[in-house]
C-alpha cells in the first residue's frame, strides 16, 4: 500500500469514527433525555403497595403533565430508534468497505 492510499483510508476512517461518536453521544443525549421523562411519568402516577402495579389517581384523571409527558416520550422514542438506525447504517457501511 502506497501513502496516498494509506491517507485516504486513515482520512475516511477518522470520517467514520467521528461520525459514529456523534451519533453515539447523540443516542446517549436522547437516552438520559427519555429516562428522566420515564422518571417523571413514574413519579405521576400512584403505585399500588406490595405490587409492581401503577394506576391514576382515585378519580382517574392524569395530572397535568402526563399527557405532555407521554408525547415528549414518544417523540424522544421516535428519534432515540432514528438515530439507532443511521449508526446500524453506518457500521453496515463501514463493514462492506473493509471487507470488499
Amino acid at each position: 500500500m502506497n501513502l496516498t492510499a494509506f491517507e485516504r483510508n486513515l482520512s475516511n476512517f477518522s470520517a467514520g469514527y467521528e461520525t459514529y461518536t456523534k451519533l453515539m453521544s447523540d443516542i446517549k443525549r436522547l437516552d438520559n433525555l427519555i429516562q428522566a421523562n420515564e422518571k417523571q411519568l413514574n413519579d405521576s402516577l400512584i403505585k399500588i403497595p406490595f405490587t409492581h402495579l401503577h394506576f391514576v389517581d382515585g378519580l382517574g384523571i392524569f395530572k397535568h403533565q402526563t399527557p405532555t409527558l407521554l408525547k415528549q416520550n414518544r417523540q424522544l422514542i421516535f428519534k432515540y430508534n432514528h438515530q439507532l438506525i443511521k449508526v446500524s447504517n453506518s457500521l453496515h457501511e463501514r463493514l462492506a468497505v473493509q471487507f470488499k
